[in-house]
């Protein structure tokens, strides 16, 4: 079995040397055989997965053993800075105006490249009370969520400012059902009705960060990267550190608070994150602490999930 890279290097990076990864190859097993299955009709015998996975079992040992280093490794964290040194290099045109807007509400909703690639026009929303945008996330990896997106401190990388330009170049009668991030041609810079898919979003991140020049190579997962998901709590629960990062996810967990406001599966809690407050993984103190089960509230995918593990008393 050959564990080279199956397709060559997106547009832009050089190879680095990295090979594919254990776990890659195998989900890429089980692609292939179902693709020539379905779509290519081959007669493929019953355990050929199966075999494919047992010699790459075999191979996995001998990588541990030598040690070998594969994979990219995960996403660089895109952060404020980058975003300033890339938004003085991109382009007086429409390209400039979607790129910026693209750039700043990815960081604001800390999505996945999927989640902006199906967003429509109708989804974006303005506050009712002028506080920013309220974004719906439809398509989402986990749950879908609803994200209040504030006005920005810096002006020039305000993601409510930098929407209403581009919502501008996508006219006022915009269908609301239509992409809300959408191609712009070439030469004319006139936008058209097809939107970006998944893969283009990573790349407009790339691009921006080439043209700048950046220390780190963003990638669709760049914006999201520094707020990955929290690791799963200790036995003996121990209080999130007052200071916080620049982000829209943390603290993250306050399962008590969300079940005794809204008892939702898709609200996060609103209350102590909103006012940034300190809260310990497992929720604020209360009188559902005796229960033996709980949802735990994940801030970033706005979803609750169920914890094996009893609150302390």
């Amino acid at each position: 079995m050959v564990l080279a890279p199956a397709r060559p290097p997106q547009p832009g990076r050089p190879w680095d040397g990295k090979l594919t990864v254990p776990s890659t190859i195998d989900r890429r097993i089980s692609g292939v055989v179902v693709t020539a299955r379905r779509q290519l009709k081959m007669q493929l015998q019953k355990d050929i997965a199966e075999e494919a996975r047992a010699l790459l079992k075999v191979k996995v040992k001998v990588m541990e053993k030598d040690v070998e280093d594969r994979g990219r490794g995960p996403a660089p964290a895109l952060l404020v800075r980058h975003m300033e040194k890339a938004a003085a290099t991109l382009p007086r045109n429409r390209f400039g105006v979607r790129d910026l807007a693209l750039m700043t509400l990815h960081f604001a909703i800390a999505g996945r490249e999927h989640e902006l690639a199906h967003l429509r026009v109708r989804d974006i929303t303005e506050d009712p009370e002028g506080r920013g945008l309220i974004v719906d996330v439809p398509v989402s990896k986990v749950a879908p969520r609803k994200v209040e997106v504030p006005f920005g401190s810096r002006a020039h990388l305000c993601p409510v400012r930098a929407w209403r330009r581009w919502k501008d170049e996508l006219g006022q009668d915009a269908d609301p059902d239509s992409y809300a991030f959408r191609a712009v041609h070439n030469r004319w810079k006139t936008v058209l009705d097809s939107g970006l898919d998944p893969e283009s979003v990573g790349d407009v991140l790339t691009r921006i960060g080439a043209r700048a020049q950046l220390d780190i190579r963003p990638t669709g997962h760049s914006p999201a990267a520094d707020w990955s998901p929290s690791p799963p709590a200790p036995a003996t629960p121990t209080p999130w550190p007052r200071s916080r990062a620049d982000g829209p996810r943390a603290p993250r967990s306050c399962a008590a608070t969300a079940r005794k406001t809204t008892a939702s599966r898709r609200t996060p809690c609103t209350a102590c994150c909103r006012s940034r407050r300190s809260c310990p993984p497992w929720g604020p103190p209360g009188p559902l602490q005796a229960a033996k089960q709980y949802t735990r509230c994940d801030v970033r995918h706005g979803s609750l999930r169920k914890s094996k593990k009893a609150f302390p008393a």
